[in-house]
């Protein structure tokens, strides 16, 4: 049945009140009126979907009335009365938007009909109009989806509103983070100085109002406005208004505004339909540029958290990431100690010395207690659990303004953070404690240069672990396999059950109670294993028949293992040891060889001569001669100092290599007079041991090769390091050499120096090469893997 409001306007009573009795008969809600002035009164007093009005009235004409009506209802549907028809009227009629012409008198029939079809004809009209509007929807969410940045998404909303509302002035105002203060984010029609400047907080004007109600507010002459709305209104310039609030995730997250000058058409519930269902879209919108903008972040924070250095490091990451995130300045992590299990605080940000030591552990929180979180947001300060799994590592505290609340999604992102937190600082305790256990190791072979201390320390305490009374440990012999006791607890234990666990590579457990020998009664054992290498074994008696049982074999099962590490450890550190020394001695031997050596046989085979001539009576220049061997002498003092300070320990390993090379090559220039420069591109802390070894005994012959035959007065080194080569160039301004001349001289006198840094370059895996020429200067480059 019909519910629809139809307008009667006709000064002649009997077919007002008849046409009114029809349309009632008929299910129509209906009202009347005798002339314009009150028809329009009526008008703006309640909303109607049909105007049926006469042509020819006595205070104006029917279609000026219509035209008044439509002022105040833009949507109503007109049908045309009159008496006297002509085709002037009719088309004056149609074009003034009738949707319906009747000449009087009419039957009953033909009005009804003439209603229904004036009805549906305004119904298709504005069904057109709202897929027209899905038109600019459509390309506004096209444009939306295809926009990541947030002020272009701002610009976008407030361009396409403006544009399909016809509105002359629109801007976009979002809400801080407390929630209590609207900013104009994006504006079009307003001076520059007002978007900069302009604040609303909630409640205190009409957008305030919207963003606390959370109701949009259509604001024109004949618009219905509680108090506090019109209390709120300003700029009497502005003709119509239309303030919508923006709803993301059931949050208002701030308010669209439109606005007409008096002299255009106010804004039609039309209008604001449209307006409403693109700030549904623009919210939407603006909610997920702001999530790409946050999860941009995480992004790039997780990139910087997987390249920190430590965990000091980390956590300074997390926390700038963190104060970021909830835009907060005050922020503190705690971590769980391990052997303890207390919170402690670990690292913090934006406390005062005072407020940092009055900052307590907190009681730790479930990331399932949403309740707890919140309360304790309200209070203004947010705990977040950093977890790894089930197990506990700490809490990030955040410190918020009292009146502050977190958006969700930031809460979201923020958990995210520290959940990633949590599974970095568990790999960087784990990275800590393996440094630890190794630095520990390092230390006990340096307090104990010797293997034979080192084992005896080992065996009292794995025997007092075991609750054993004597034990032994046992090192294969590197010639022939056999197994000989190194260090002994007691009377020593049995050397056939060392090779029994040495051949089975696993350990054995043995109780006998049948008159034992005196080191048997209850035995275990197991082998020294570094991965598929067996270094030897661990043997522990004890009387007592039962003493040992399977956990005493797990027990030692483990302990063998670091003693394993230890010796293996050992075995290197001596043989590199030997090897050093061997490749020193080597070096001094080629020293010797191409310095000291020939010229003290030059100065014999000198010295000879002149005591030939002398004996033959011709005359001898000693003063040359001696200037002559006093110079020889004093170069060979020289080399001999050189060599010296060639064997002055090297600090690599407890100063590092860039500073021991910079070292090196400072007392170089100063001992010799020689002006030397050094330039180093690239991380050199990547280099092997090996690849450090190699690079600086390759500057130290390059350096002494200047000194003996370049005459160089200004030599360069430069240092490349990439993650695959590690690059030395040594450039001096000397003499130079012809390379095939110079190659078959060193032959000739046995001196192999260049040799000598090739082979040390290959030998290592890597490319060496020289460019010289007589009188040009030398360039010697070699380069070396990393690894």
């Amino acid at each position: 049945m019909p519910r629809e409001r139809i307008l009667v306007l006709d000064d002649n009573e009997s077919l007002r009140l008849g046409s009114v009795k029809i349309l009632t008969d008929a299910g129509y809600l209906v009202e009347s009126a005798e002339n314009v002035q009150a028809a329009v009164a009526l008008a703006q007093q309640q909303p109607f979907d049909a105007l049926l009005a006469d042509i020819y009235l006595p205070d104006t004409n029917g279609i000026e009335a219509f035209q008044k009506i439509r002022q105040a209802l833009p949507d109503i549907a007109g049908i045309a009365m009159t008496g006297y028809s002509s085709w002037e009227v009719s088309m004056e009629a149609i074009r003034a938007g009738f949707a319906g012409f009747l000449v009087k008198p009419f039957p009953p029939e033909q009005l009804i009909s003439a209603v229904v079809a004036a009805l549906e004809q305004e119904n298709l009209r504005r069904e057109n109009a709202r897929l027209r509007a899905l038109v600019p929807l459509y390309e506004l969410s096209r444009s939306f989806m295809g926009a990541t940045d947030l002020s272009q998404v701002l610009n976008q909303v407030v361009t396409t509103v403006r544009t399909e509302t016809r509105a002359e002035i629109a801007s976009l105002m979002l809400l801080d983070d407390e929630h209590t203060e609207l900013t104009i984010a994006a504006a079009e029609g307003l001076p520059p100085e007002i978007v900069e400047t302009q604040r609303r907080a909630i409640g205190s004007s009409i957008a305030g109002l919207v963003a606390e109600r959370g109701e949009a507010v259509m604001i024109n002459d004949n618009a219905p406005l509680d108090q506090q709305l019109k209390s709120s209104l300003g700029k009497p310039e502005l003709g119509s208004a239309l303030s919508l609030p923006l709803r993301a995730r059931g949050e208002v997250i701030g308010v669209l505004n439109l606005s007409r000058l008096r002299g255009i058409a106010p804004f039609t519930q039309s209008d604001l339909e449209l307006a409403a269902v693109l700030a549904g879209q623009a919210a939407v919108a603006i909610d997920q540029a702001r999530l790409i903008d946050v999860m941009r972040n995480l992004s790039e924070t997780s990139q910087r958290l997987a390249g920190a250095f430590d965990l000091d490091d980390a956590a300074n990451i997390t926390l700038e990431a963190a104060t970021q995130l909830s835009n907060t300045k005050r922020a503190a992590i705690w971590l769980v100690e391990d052997l303890s299990s207390q919170l402690t605080l670990f690292k913090s940000v934006g406390f005062t010395n005072e407020e940092q030591r009055q900052l307590k552990p907190p009681a730790f929180v479930s990331p399932a207690d949403a309740v707890t979180v919140r309360e304790r947001e309200q209070q203004g300060v947010l705990w977040l659990p950093i977890l790894r799994g089930d197990r506990k590592f700490g809490l990030l505290e955040l410190h918020l303004s009292p009146d502050k609340r977190l958006r969700p999604d930031r809460l979201g992102v923020l958990k995210t953070l520290a959940h990633t937190a949590g599974a970095l600082f568990e790999s960087h305790r784990l990275r800590a404690r393996e440094a630890i256990a190794f630095r520990e190791i390092d230390l006990t072979l340096r307090r104990e240069s010797n293997l034979q201390q080192v084992l005896e320390r080992l065996l009292r305490q794995i025997a007092e672990a075991c609750g054993a009374q004597q034990g032994a440990i046992f090192i294969r012999s590197g010639e022939t396999g056999e197994s000989n006791p190194w260090v002994e607890l007691g009377g020593g234990a049995p050397a056939e059950v060392a090779r029994e666990a040495i051949a089975a590579n696993h350990a054995i457990l043995s109780n006998s109670s049948d008159d034992p020998p005196r080191w048997t009664g209850s035995l275990i054992a197991a082998p020294l294993t570094v991965g598929t290498r067996v270094e030897g074994a661990i043997v522990l008696t004890h009387r007592d028949p039962r003493m040992f049982g399977p956990r005493h074999v797990n027990l030692l099962t483990v302990l063998s293992s670091s003693a394993a590490l230890i010796v293996r450890n050992a075995q290197l550190y001596a043989w590199s040891e030997e090897k050093v020394i061997s490749e020193e001695r080597a070096r001094m031997a080629r020293e010797i060889h191409d310095g000291l050596a020939q010229d003290i046989n030059f100065m014999l085979m000198r010295i000879k001569t002149l005591e030939t001539a002398t004996q033959m009576g011709k005359p001898v220049d000693w003063d040359k001669e001696l200037a002559q061997l006093q110079e020889t002498l004093q170069r060979d003092v020289r080399e001999v100092r050189q060599t010296i300070f060639a064997l002055r320990p090297v600090e690599i390993e407890t100063r590092g290599f860039v500073p021991a090379i910079e070292k090196f090559v400072s007392d170089f220039g100063a001992a010799n007079d020689i002006q030397v420069s050094m330039t180093i591109q690239g991380d050199a802390t990547r280099l092997s041991p090996k690849a450090q070894s190699a690079l600086y005994r390759l500057a130290q012959e390059a350096l002494n090769n200047i000194r003996k035959h370049a005459h160089a007065e200004n030599v360069s080194l430069a240092f490349e390091f990439d993650p695959t080569w590690a690059t030395l160039t040594v450039c001096d301004d000397g003499v130079g050499f012809d390379q095939i001349k110079a190659l078959d001289a060193a032959r000739g006198r046995g001196s192999v120096g260049i040799l000598q840094m090739r082979e040390r370059t290959e030998r290592a895996g890597g490319m060496f090469e020289i460019e010289t020429a007589e009188g040009k200067g030398t360039t010697v480059r070699a380069k070396l893997l990393i690894h």
